[in-house]
């Protein structure tokens, strides 16, 4: 993935997670789908879900049911 893909993941994850997750401290949950948010950034989907693994390898994040939890939004900011 090019680095500009990356980041605008990233920052829409962020700013998602900001606005509309519900937060308990550090982690946040979001009710959203892979399309949707390949939508949000301009990306395809394949792309995101290739990052969404990559990040869920970290355990940075889990994606299940069309429900994205960060398990910490601070961690997931600083990989900007």
């Amino acid at each position: 993935m090019s680095e500009s893909a990356h980041k605008r993941l990233i920052t829409e994850m962020v700013i998602l997670a900001k606005r509309l997750g519900k937060l308990d401290g550090k982690k946040a949950s979001i009710t959203i789908s892979e399309k949707e948010l390949a939508a949000l950034t301009g990306l395809t989907r394949e792309t995101v879900s290739r990052e969404i693994k990559a990040l869920r390898n970290k355990n940075i994040l889990e994606f299940k049911k069309s429900t994205l939890t960060i398990f910490d939004t601070e961690q997931l900011g600083q990989l900007l």
